[in-house]
């Protein structure tokens, strides 16, 4: 597999850029509370449907079973 590109985001109203890209795998790096935020605006943008993979680090996920609202389902 090779990285056609990359795109490092330090806030979610950096996520515009996104939408003019052809990226549909998002690695998300961030706080529980950071993720909340990113994925609001995420969704808002239209980056959290059926075309988009979002792979989270543990420290988004947490250790608990509920995931906030903002979480698209099926984020792994």
């Amino acid at each position: 597999m090779t990285v056609l590109s990359a795109l490092v985001l330090s806030n979610a109203s950096d996520l515009a850029q996104l939408t003019n890209t052809e990226a549909r795998i998002i690695l998300l790096y961030s706080t529980r509370d950071e993720a909340r935020e990113i994925l609001a605006e995420a969704t808002r943008l239209k980056l959290t449907g059926t075309n988009y993979l979002w792979l989270a680090t543990q420290s988004v996920i947490s250790n608990t079973m509920e995931a906030p609202k903002e979480f698209p389902i099926g984020m792994l």
